[in-house]
């Protein structure tokens, strides 16, 4: 997995980092796969030129914005980093029209004589770079787009069960509401609701 050298003389990666939820907001979950990535980078003397986060945010769902992503591919693009390493496949992506714009990426480099890398923690053998890695990269991420399908399905049809129940569903409580019992109000927000419908219906 030979890449274009840096100015430092190291190949220039990205590590991308994701998580779906992160209900605490405190960012353990990336920062664990940055640590692991940081890592598997060292092993392999490529040097990180910059992390990309997208915490918090879905892989699968078509209308989530990954703004850490799409930089990531500039970056790409314009030769600002020479690869990505990942933590594993589906933290990068689980929408196979996504890998496959970045496999065009990493085609069009070849054409130009540009060797770029891409790697995972948890297998070596999703390697963008060669047909074969992308061959088990489009299985993959095509297994993990299902296994994401049929999750938001049991999902729904819980929480139509939940809802048929008359009883909550689970997750983060909205705005105005206690975060313990999901039921009381928390009176400073709700008044803080109450205001904005209000300035809202007024203009």
């Amino acid at each position: 997995m030979a890449a274009r050298p840096g100015s430092s003389g190291a190949v220039q990666v990205g590590i991308y980092t994701r998580i779906s939820k992160d209900d605490e907001a405190e960012g353990l979950g990336v920062a664990r796969q940055e640590e692991d990535c940081r890592l598997h980078c060292a092993a392999r003397g490529w040097e990180v030129a910059k992390v990309y986060e997208d915490n918090d945010l879905s892989a699968y769902k078509r209308k989530t914005v990954r703004p850490e992503f799409r930089q990531m591919l500039e970056d790409l693009k314009a030769g600002r980093i020479d690869g990505v390493v990942a933590w594993d496949i589906d933290r990068f992506t689980r929408q196979p029209r996504e890998l496959e714009a970045w496999i065009d990426e990493y085609e069009d480099a070849e054409r130009r004589k540009r060797h770029l890398v891409f790697d995972s923690v948890s297998a070596s053998d999703i390697d963008l770079s060669t047909e074969n890695g992308r061959f088990i990269a489009r299985i993959k991420v095509t297994i993990a787009s299902k296994s994401s399908a049929d999750t938001s399905k049991r999902t729904k049809r819980k929480h139509l069960e939940l809802a048929a129940k008359g009883k909550l569903p689970g997750g983060r409580a909205p705005y105005g509401w206690n975060r313990e019992d999901r039921r009381t109000l928390v009176p400073e927000e709700a008044e803080n609701l109450r205001k904005a419908v209000k300035d809202f219906l007024g203009g």
